[in-house]
C-alpha cells in the first residue's frame, strides 16, 4: 500500500461524504507520510468542523513547518489560534500571512478579524485602510473597519462607515445597529 494508491480512495470518500472512511484513509496516508500536506489539511479542516480547536491548531502548526511560505496555511493557523484564544501567536501568524501576500483581500479580512479579536484595533484598521482607499473593500471589511474605528474612539468616522455599509448591505444592517447602539450606551450609559 502506498500514498498514491490511497489518494483516489480518499478522494472518493470525500466526494461521497463518508466521514468515517475519510478519517480512516487520512490516518493511513499519514501513517505512510506524516507530512503529507493534503492529508494534514483534510484532518485540520475535520478538526475545525468538529470544534477540536487544539487539534486544529497543532495541525496548522505542522502545516507551517512543512510549507512555511504558504500564506493560506498561515492565515488558517491565525484563525485557529484566535478561536483557541492564543492571540499573541494568532497576530504573528496573521501578519506573516499578510507579508506573504499584502494585496490578498481574503487574508486582509481574516487578519483584520484576528487583530480585532486580539484587541489590536489600530492594526486592524491599518489593514482595512488600503482596501477602503482603493474602493476595493467588501462590506465585511468595511464593517470591520468601522468597528475598529469605534474602538479607537473615532466615533464620527466609524458611524459614517457603519451606516454606509448597513444601508448598502441589508445582511449587515442588524449587526451595524447593534454596534451603533452599543456605542451609544458606552458613550452615555
Amino acid at each position: 500500500m502506498s500514498v498514491e494508491t490511497l489518494l483516489p480512495e480518499l478522494g472518493a470518500a470525500i466526494e461521497n461524504g463518508d466521514v468515517a472512511e475519510t478519517r480512516r484513509l487520512v490516518g493511513n496516508v499519514l501513517a505512510l507520510d506524516p507530512l503529507h500536506v493534503g492529508a494534514l489539511e483534510i484532518l485540520r479542516l475535520d478538526y475545525a468542523r468538529s470544534g477540536i480547536w487544539q487539534g486544529e491548531v497543532e495541525l496548522g502548526r505542522r502545516l507551517m513547518v512543512v510549507e512555511p511560505q504558504d500564506g493560506d496555511h498561515a492565515i488558517a493557523l491565525a484563525g485557529s489560534l484566535a478561536k483557541s484564544a492564543h492571540f499573541g501567536e494568532a497576530v504573528r501568524s496573521a501578519k506573516y500571512a499578510l507579508m506573504s501576500s499584502p494585496d490578498n483581500l481574503e487574508f486582509a479580512m481574516k487578519a483584520a478579524s484576528v487583530l480585532f479579536s486580539a484587541g489590536e484595533f489600530n492594526a486592524a484598521w491599518e489593514i482595512c485602510m488600503p482596501f477602503l482607499q482603493a474602493g476595493a473593500a467588501p462590506a465585511g471589511l468595511v464593517f470591520m473597519a468601522g468597528r475598529a474605528l469605534r474602538k479607537l474612539g473615532r466615533i464620527s468616522e466609524a458611524e459614517a462607515l457603519l451606516k454606509s455599509v448597513g444601508e448598502a448591505n441589508p445582511k449587515l444592517a442588524g449587526p451595524v445597529r447593534v454596534v451603533l447602539l452599543s456605542a451609544t450606551r458606552e458613550d452615555f450609559g
